[in-house]
């Protein structure tokens, strides 16, 4: 009799234990799906917001902040911004569907009195240096040269800017422009010829320091070999004919560089090449990798 209580108390002890398995591995089931569930309307959130690089960088950006300030979690401006930056990001690995009027915003103009907006020079170096946009460093630089924009203008030098000769010509102008504009705010009360105001902010003029810069590095513009000299050739690419060899060393004229050229190609062996003049007023190519500017 002893036996067959023991017997029964042990089965409905077994069958218990089954039960408990049981549900706990359903609750547990339960558990993940929704953890599951939850992990992917999260996604779908994040998926579904979609940040443009107008709305980080509005037309009237007053962004006096560097990205080294991102670390400030005190700043409600800073915290919301950096939202922004962080879901762009996500979501653009890189640039190729932005154009340049859109990236023109990080181009600052001081010395006109009705800009709208400023952005702090740090953010044109560290978009790039976080992106490859280097078939829009000409547009960046004539716009740089216009705005006298004298901070991107040495941001794209230490990114190795070689300097043709368009862009003397153009801070030529720029510098003429001003100081017409610095003569009308002195003698006609900022107004031109037509009664217009010129808008123009003296104390911000930077024509001078920007156009003797790309001048000292439009001059030392010449050829660097390791075998002592390279070819000049009469088309893009080492297929084509010998010109002329150009001694390391030697001044050279940029007449045009690649990122011109072949903007939004995928020519990547015409992107390697330099329409330059040499000395003797030979045109011809030369491979980027041989220019220097010291």
């Amino acid at each position: 009799m002893i036996k067959l209580v023991i017997y029964f108390f042990l089965f409905f002890l077994t069958i218990s234990c089954k039960n408990e398995r049981e549900t706990r591995a359903q609750f547990n089931d339960e558990s993940s799906k929704e953890t599951n569930d939850s992990i992917k309307n999260i996604s779908k959130n994040n998926n579904m917001q979609k940040i443009e690089f107008y709305q980080i960088f509005p037309e009237d950006a007053d962004i006096n902040f560097t990205p080294f300030d991102l670390k400030d979690t005190t700043n409600n401006k800073i915290i919301e911004f950096k939202k922004k930056l962080s879901i762009f990001e996500e979501s653009n690995q890189t640039l190729e569907d932005l154009d340049f009027d859109q990236l023109s915003i990080l181009i600052n103009n001081e010395t006109f009195e009705e800009s709208k907006s400023f952005v702090n020079s740090e953010w044109f170096k560290y978009f790039i240096d976080k992106y490859d946009l280097s078939h829009y460093y000409n547009d960046f630089m004539k716009l740089a040269i216009e705005n006298q924009d004298i901070l991107a203008v040495k941001i794209l030098i230490n990114k190795g800017y070689i300097f043709r000769k368009e862009e003397v010509e153009i801070a030529e102008n720029i510098k003429n422009e001003a100081l017409e504009k610095i003569k009308l705010n002195r003698n006609n009360n900022g107004m031109d010829e037509d009664s217009n105001p010129v808008f123009y902010v003296d104390e911000k003029s930077k024509f001078s320091e920007i156009l003797s810069m790309i001048v000292m590095k439009f001059k030392n513009n010449q050829i660097f070999d390791k075998d002592g000299y390279t070819n000049l050739r009469e088309g893009r690419g080492v297929e084509t004919k010998v010109l002329e060899k150009i001694k390391t060393g030697e001044h050279i004229i940029v007449l045009d560089n690649p990122e011109r050229v072949f903007q939004n190609t995928e020519d990547e062996d015409g992107n390697s090449w330099y329409l330059i003049e040499t000395k003797n007023g030979t045109k011809g190519f030369v491979h980027k990798s041989r220019i220097v500017s010291k």
